[in-house]
């Protein structure tokens, strides 16, 4: 057997692995750069001359259309293979990242970076998400790899923060983005290569034909696999939809307005690139707590949003009264602690409160929570400093959606527990016996 055989054999073998990796990667790339636009919001508001609120909009559309659009993903899975979709997101994020930079206007930018590389990036990344669960829904390691691949985009952050800070007042954001559209090709024709499915789709795992979370045939399973209407008709959905889009709409401050706070606190963008780093350290940080304990932990882990919340409500409140960089210093670190969970837990509640077999349908409710909540996040901080001259208005709210937020993230498992026992599934552990058997179906997609 050659190298190259002995390669593909390793990978024809670990194909799960791959995916997780990819997904990794991708979200280094992806959004790694994203993140970064608090930082390239600054220069691009004083060459456009905006407002707050117009600027705001661009990254807000992109972090909004980039989890919206996953139900257009769904879609198309069901047409095309999960290599072709990547592939072709791969395309329009590279050629999109490098149309931005000869836009003249801030309209231009919103349709090329707001909607066209969203589109790429949503195309790209949640292909793997779903892949990734397609090889490991039904595994005890489920919590750590979701956190793993999660963590992409806040490495990407720690590592690019610094460095597009320096590329900013070195080169301008214009080659910035010429830069990072090779570097997409680059990376992405090579990740969607490892994006192949398994030969058998492996379902949920049951024992001796009976569902084990819920002890329903399999038959009765499978009717109602890829129903994402039926999933809508369930109050719980809606109540934890509500949760994390008012959450997600508090949260994207510290993505689209952190850096402009501080400099409207006194602190230079060049600073806050360096205070980001901080925030991306915390944040991995929790997340690799995830990885390593996550799958030891015997509570459920939709119950640690609620506290999650009301803990990002007090930081808000106390932003209010921050001048000092000291003290900034330790509320962007608290708040990238913070952020970690509400970007990895989501994945794995959604996956507690419908269920191991509705994949697909936990993914798009993630999703949509994380795209309705952005579109909605521009206007909390931008409309509070285009009105008002400050964002005191903007942080009130954004505590009082926590708040709010986090009443109706538990209230989801309640209503299930209380009006709808016989879908109450969160306090039923995932069977990690090696032994279970599994009913195997086969999972075909066409080009």
């Amino acid at each position: 057997m050659t190298f190259r055989d002995s390669i593909a054999t390793a990978i024809d073998r670990n194909k799960g692995l791959c995916v997780v990796l990819s997904s990794f990667i991708y979200g280094i790339v992806l959004w790694g750069f994203a993140y970064t636009f608090t930082i390239i919001f600054v220069y691009i508001q004083e060459e456009f001359n905006s407002s707050t609120t117009a600027t705001g909009w661009v990254g807000s559309a992109y972090y909004g259309l980039s989890n919206t659009l996953v139900i257009v993903m769904a879609l198309l899975l069901k047409r095309f293979k999960y290599r072709t979709i990547c592939l072709s997101g791969t395309v329009l994020a590279g050629l999109s990242l490098l149309a931005s930079s000869f836009v003249q206007s801030i309209h231009g930018l919103f349709i090329t970076y707001g909607v066209l590389y969203s589109t790429g990036t949503c195309l790209a990344f949640y292909v793997t998400i779903d892949l990734m669960k397609i090889f490991y829904s039904n595994s005890s390691k489920i919590t750590r790899v979701s956190c793993f691949a999660s963590m992409g985009g806040t490495v990407g952050l720690f590592i690019q923060s610094p460095l597009v800070g320096k590329l900013l007042t070195a080169i301008g954001w214009r080659s910035v983005l010429r830069i990072y559209s090779g570097l997409t090709l680059i990376v992405g024709f090579t990740c969607s290569m490892f994006m192949q499915t398994p030969d058998t789709r492996l379902n949920n795992r049951v024992k001796r034909g009976k569902n084990v979370d819920t002890g329903v045939k399999e038959d009765e399973e499978q009717d109602e696999k890829h129903n994402l209407w039926n999933v809508l008709t369930y109050p719980e959905w809606w109540c934890f939809f509500i949760g994390m889009v008012l959450t997600t709409t508090a949260t994207l401050f510290s993505y689209v307005n952190i850096v402009d706070f501080m400099k409207y606190v006194g602190i230079s963008p060049y600073v806050s690139s360096w205070i980001l780093i901080g925030a991306a350290v915390a944040d991995i940080s929790g997340k690799t707590i995830f990885v390593v304990f996550g799958d030891r932990m015997t509570f459920p882990k939709l119950y640690i949003l609620p506290p999650n919340n009301l803990l990002l409500a007090a930081i808000m409140i106390v932003l209010i009264y921050v001048r000092t960089s000291l003290h900034m210093i330790i509320l962007v670190i608290s708040m990238g602690l913070l952020r970690s969970i509400f970007h990895a837990i989501p994945w794995l509640a959604t996956i507690e409160l419908l269920g191991s077999r509705r994949n697909t349908e936990s993914t798009v409710l993630t999703c949509l929570g994380y795209g309705i909540g952005s579109f909605c996040g521009t206007l909390v901080g931008g409309m509070s400093v285009d009105f008002t001259g400050s964002y005191d208005v903007g942080l009130l709210i954004s505590c009082g959606m926590y708040f709010i937020g986090a009443i109706f993230l538990q209230a989801a498992p309640l209503y299930q527990k209380v009006f709808a026992p016989e879908r109450y599934l969160v306090d039923n552990k995932m069977p990690s016996d090696p032994n279970y058997e599994y009913i195997i179906d086969s999972y075909v997609t066409t080009v």
